[in-house]
C-alpha cells in the first residue's frame, strides 16, 4: 500500500464522528492528597463546572474516580470514562477531579490521545501542592481519626487498610515513629 495514495479521510472522520459523541473532562485537577483538593473541588462544582456522576440515579459529584490507575482501569476505557459525565452537555468547564491524576501522567497523556479528534489540546490541567511537612502532618491526623472513629466498630486496627499505618501492635504511633 502506497501511503500517498490511501485516503485516509472515511477513517479520520469515523473517528472524530464517534469522539465528538463522547463528553470527556476539559480540565484535570490533580495533586497531592490532603493539598485542600476537596474543598477546591467543593468551590468548583458550586461555582458551576460539571463533575463525574456514578449514574444518573446518583446526582451527587464523583471526586476521585481512580480512573488513570494502572490496575483500575477498565478495558473499554474511553468509553467507560466518558459515560461518567454524559450529562455535562450544557457546561463549558467539565472536571475530573482526583490527587491521584499526578501519579500516573503517562496514562492521562495516553488516554487522550486515543480520544482522539482535541481533547489532549484542549485539556488544562490544575495542580495543587502543599509544603510537604505540613501535608505530612494532617495525613497522619486523618489516619489517625479514622483509626479513632474505627474503634467503636472494631477491636481490630488491622481492619482498617487505609489507616492502619499508624498503628501497630494496637498502639497509635505518634507522628515522629
Amino acid at each position: 500500500i502506497d501511503p500517498k495514495t490511501v485516503d485516509l479521510r472515511p477513517a479520520i472522520e469515523r473517528r472524530q464522528e464517534v469522539s465528538q459523541e463522547l463528553i470527556l473532562p476539559n480540565v484535570l485537577f490533580i495533586g497531592t492528597q490532603k493539598a485542600g483538593s476537596t474543598s477546591i473541588f467543593k468551590w468548583l462544582f458550586s461555582a458551576g463546572v460539571c463533575a463525574a456522576r456514578r449514574s444518573d440515579d446518583d446526582m451527587s459529584p464523583l471526586k476521585e474516580t481512580s480512573f488513570f490507575l494502572p490496575n483500575i482501569r477498565p478495558a473499554g476505557e474511553v468509553q467507560q470514562y466518558a459515560e461518567l459525565f454524559q450529562h455535562c452537555t450544557s457546561y463549558d468547564y467539565i472536571v475530573d477531579a482526583d490527587p491521584s491524576h499526578i501519579v500516573h501522567p503517562g496514562g492521562v497523556y495516553e488516554f487522550y490521545q486515543r480520544a482522539g479528534y482535541d481533547a489532549l489540546s484542549r485539556l488544562k490541567i490544575i495542580v495543587s501542592l502543599r509544603e510537604p511537612v505540613s501535608r505530612e502532618l494532617s495525613l497522619y491526623n486523618h489516619h489517625v481519626a479514622c483509626v479513632l472513629a474505627g474503634e467503636e466498630k472494631s477491636n481490630n486496627p488491622q481492619n482498617w487498610s487505609w489507616c492502619n499505618h499508624v498503628v501497630r501492635r494496637g498502639e497509635l504511633l505518634s507522628f515522629e515513629e
